[in-house]
């Protein structure tokens, strides 16, 4: 049948691109096994079109394997470096190179004074000839910083959605672009990889130059028309900021919503919080919501089904050109646009139709680039559309058997872990609490099914009996969360909006509205002369549904937070979504393990089946708990970031939780930190220790929270409390202490009064280790007051700051003959006194590691011993330039 050799051989293709990501077998073991299915498969295909089935072992087999070579070759030639003459053209003293092209896609602002664009060059100029020369077309990326600082208007055009599809002139010099050094940092490299760009350029504003537009006739050129006629509409019709909502659920405008505000909060994080922004992301539902909608506007109006494909997809294409043409709303296109041409003309039903419009799209966008696979766009697009055809059924199955105590337990149940939740997201990350949750959910189904049986009243309450439209709305709803909204959140965003686990049921109708409204709003405004006046009525409706998508938000975010959650790793993925289909689809084994039980008929067996459930939910109650209470920390994780001259340091426990050292400084990155403990499975901060504090780090500490580490306790040293009248107002409680004990295993202490700014102690198991901020302590006598403060016996671990001169040099060497550290790192040890430091004899003796700016040193320490490791190492022992897409 055409829907299973598709689906497999889509199957196939999907397993062999990961394989190749994930393991290193030889081509040729692809080339053989292609060679051998081959024929196999066009039989298979001569007999279905005889409308005559092989065995399914047969088909799946054949199809599978064939499907997963052509994957795992193709991966391996899209590896492969690309042929381009346009390094030919670069200056080899100044590497500079003048370029024209067509810039693609909308631009990405990674910060308020640097933008980056992708451009379709086209044509270089060659120095040689002084003439600009044709060149086949490449892809590069090009970053732009603002350096038009009088006239700011011109980088805020080249930050456009609008600059999409324009033609520009830059001079820019070539940057060779290298591999993250800090965790949750950018990779360029994979990301140029996956986009098939073939170089990474760096200009200022003031070096590019318009040229124009000459695309207005082709697909996206006329789509880009047609998003910024719908934009000039909304912005005529509906005021701002709910304007500016419409074009960010409808167009998906990156910026729409930047610096926009509602009751004090940023739009953006009431969304983020709210679990919004990963519905509207999903341009895939876009679609889907939809064609049901217009499919059961034709099926009312009379229309039969073979008649209705042609109109609902032109008009799902017309949507499509809308949008602008976004890759993740084409993908959604392709998809539907096969699912329902599928079910009208060929007689499948919509499920299986679906199945063939994902594996059919899948098949033809792998195949033209394997690297879409790992997209953010791609799996969102097409897990949305799969879980919902996949996971719906035995939802809505397992949904309709809630009755009497059941339905009313369970619901009930559903509030505690929402409201559990709430509380800390740490329980159901972790695999003891995660087995508690499933063994209270069994008891909880053989309570109420008991209870049900002693109060038959009660079987008239049930799921089944209410109204078709909210059952498919809960469940719609429900298979969201569980499929999409869990673990897109945990990998992309790092934060669990839990309102959308209340909030989801009447924002999905409300976002549907605006899609609609919307879109009618801005097919309106495209009539000539009296466009204006015809959308204004749709307009003022869009603006009541988007005020009431945003009231929704706003007040669900702030009654329940959003916790932090760590960033789970391929296995966990794995795992998840194998562990869900396995809870759902169980109706489908139990029949068969039941059998199995009842092959021996006898009282025995008898009292063992019915015995079973409630001896496995005591098992998976207590079994955790015992877990939890025999638990001891094994090994801790340091993590040196750098910032500025000196570096913060993390202390990670297996739990979660982080004790955050921060030496004293202006400021620190942020950023670093945040993703760094979450690529490290740090969930939260519950302390800071820092012998300085000021407006800046206050602010930063506060930036912390905002993204979902906000510390619970400020440590300062203990001598301040009688120098501050009031304690710093930023919401954390303030102590003042000499040492804090952050885990049993864990003590941090600062320096002795007078020295806090110079250095602080951590000790880690029976790991002592000295954290020096600062070399400027003036010259180091033998008897100075730096280092007769310093506990520097048994050292295990020295830490330095940059050294940038000659006294700072001789400081450095002082200490280190006064130690006997087993260890020395330098952060950010790049300058000349740090590289002659490293080769003096008298650091021979240990063992030595630097950081860069942007670097990063894991230290993971056990009882036993204490490694130390960079992220770049550790990426180049992992072969993470392919595996980082998965990261």
């Amino acid at each position: 049948m055409i829907y299973k050799n598709i689906s497999i051989a889509a199957t196939g293709l999907l397993a062999g691109i990961v394989l190749y990501v994930l393991t290193a077998i030889p081509l040729l073991y692809a080339l053989l096994a292609f060679c051998l299915m081959l024929p196999a498969c066009a039989f298979i295909i001569y007999r279905d079109l005889k409308w005559k089935e092989l065995p399914v072992i047969i088909s799946f087999l054949s199809l599978f394997i064939l499907g997963m070579s052509v994957g795992y070759m193709r991966l391996h030639y899209a590896m492969l470096p690309s042929q381009t003459d346009l390094f030919s053209y670069i200056d080899a003293k100044s590497k500079q190179i003048s370029v024209e092209g067509v810039v693609v896609n909308d631009p990405v602002l990674r910060t308020n004074v640097e933008t980056e664009l992708l451009l379709s060059v086209k044509k270089v100029f060659d120095l040689k000839t002084d003439n600009w020369v044709k060149v086949n077309p490449v892809t590069v990326l090009v970053k732009i910083d603002k350096t038009d600082t009088a006239v700011s208007t011109f980088f805020e055009t080249l930050s456009d959605t609008e600059i999409s599809g324009m033609s520009l002139q830059i001079a820019a010099v070539f940057v060779l672009a290298e591999p993250p050094l800090n965790p949750g940092e950018f990779d360029y490299l994979n990301y140029m990889q996956r986009n098939n760009i073939s170089a990474f350029f760096g200009c200022g504003s003031s070096d590019v130059r318009f040229i124009g537009r000459n695309d207005y006739w082709s697909f996206s050129g006329v789509a880009s028309i047609l998003k910024d006629s719908f934009i000039q509409t909304f912005r005529r019709t509906i005021p701002s900021p709910e304007s500016r909502m419409v074009s960010s659920v409808l167009l998906g405008t990156r910026r729409s919503l930047d610096n926009a505000e509602y009751n004090g909060r940023k739009i953006q994080d009431i969304f983020t919080y709210s679990g919004v922004t990963t519905f509207i992301n999903s341009s895939g539902l876009h679609i889907v919501i939809l064609s049901l909608l217009l499919y059961t506007l034709f099926f009312a109006l009379g229309f039969k089904t073979e008649h209705l494909a042609p109109g609902i997809i032109t008009l799902l294409l017309l949507f499509t050109l809308l949008s602008g043409a976004r890759p993740s709303t084409l993908q959604a296109f392709m998809v539907t646009a096969i699912a329902i041409a599928v079910f009208s003309y060929l007689d499948y039903n919509i499920r299986k139709s679906a199945i063939i419009g994902l594996s059919v799209t899948a098949i033809t966008l792998l195949l033209y680039n394997p690297f879409i696979l790992f997209s953010y766009s791609f799996m969102l697009t097409f897990g949305s559309v799969f879980i919902l055809v996949a996971v719906t059924p035995p939802v809505m199955r397992w949904l309709n058997m809630l009755h009497g105590f059941t339905l009313i337990f369970f619901t009930l149940y559903y509030g505690l872990l929402v409201f559990v939740l709430n509380i800390d997201a740490q329980f159901f990350i972790q695999k003891d609490y995660l087995i508690l949750v499933f063994g209270l959910a069994w008891i909880i189904i053989r309570i109420s099914r008991l209870l049900n049986n002693r109060f038959p009243v009660m079987w008239s309450i049930s799921f089944s009996s209410f109204p078709t439209p909210i059952k498919a709305l809960i469940a719609f709803s429900f298979v969201f969360q569980i499929g999409i909204q869990i673990p897109l959140s945990a990998w992309y965003t790092g934060l669990f909006p839990t309102s959308s686990l209340i909030t989801l049921v009447v924002t999905i109708p409300v976002i549907g509205m605006v899609l609609i409204i919307g879109t009618i709003t801005g097919v309106a405004g495209l009539i000539p002369v009296i466009g204006h006046w015809v959308a204004l009525p749709f307009g003022a409706s869009t603006y009541l549904f988007s005020r009431l998508l945003l009231i929704i938000a706003d007040t669900g975010s702030t009654i329940l937070q959003s916790p932090t959650l760590p960033k789970p790793d391929l296995v966990w993925i794995a795992g998840y979504y194998s562990l869900l289909f396995i809870l759902l689809y169980s109706f489908l084994t139990l029949p068969y393990i039941k059998a199995i039980f009842f092959r021996i008929n006898n009282r025995l067996n008898t009292l063992i089946i019915r015995a079973l459930p409630v001896f496995a939910g005591a098992a998976i109650i207590v079994t955790p708990m015992l877990i939890n209470v025999t638990r001891s920390e094994k090994e801790l994780t340091m993590i040196l970031y750098h910032a500025d001259k000196r570096s913060p340091v993390s202390i990670i426990t297996e739990k979660g939780e982080a004790g955050l050292v921060i030496p004293p400084t202006e400021s620190f990155n942020t950023n670093a930190i945040s993703t760094g403990l979450r690529s490290e499975q740090g969930t939260a901060i519950s302390t800071v220790f820092t012998s300085q504090v000021n407006s800046q780090v206050l602010s930063d500490i506060q930036t912390l929270a905002k993204t979902g580490f906000k510390p619970s306790l400020l440590l300062l040293p203990k001598h301040l409390s009688e120098e501050v009248q009031n304690e710093p107002d930023n919401g954390i409680a303030t102590a003042y202490v000499s040492f804090y004990n952050f885990s049993p295993m864990t003590k941090m202490s600062f320096a002795p009064r007078g020295d806090e700014e110079n250095f602080m102690h951590l000790q880690i198991f029976d790991h002592k280790i000295m954290l020096v901020h600062t070399l400027e302590t003036g010259e180091m006598s033998d008897d100075s007051a730096f280092l007769a403060s310093a506990e520097l016996s048994d050292l295990s671990l020295l830490v330095l700051p940059e050294i940038e001169t000659a006294e700072e040099f001789e400081n450095a060497r002082k200490l280190i003959a006064r130690t006997d550290a087993s260890s020395l790192v330098i952060t950010n040890g790049q300058s000349k006194y740090s590289i002659a430091l490293l080769n003096d004899p008298s650091v021979q003796k240990m063992s030595t590691y630097l950081t860069s700016r942007s670097g990063a040193l894991f230290c993971n320490i056990s009882e036993n011993s204490l490694k130390i490791d960079t992220l770049f190492n550790i990426r180049k022992r992992k072969e993470v330039i392919i595996r980082s897409f998965l990261q």
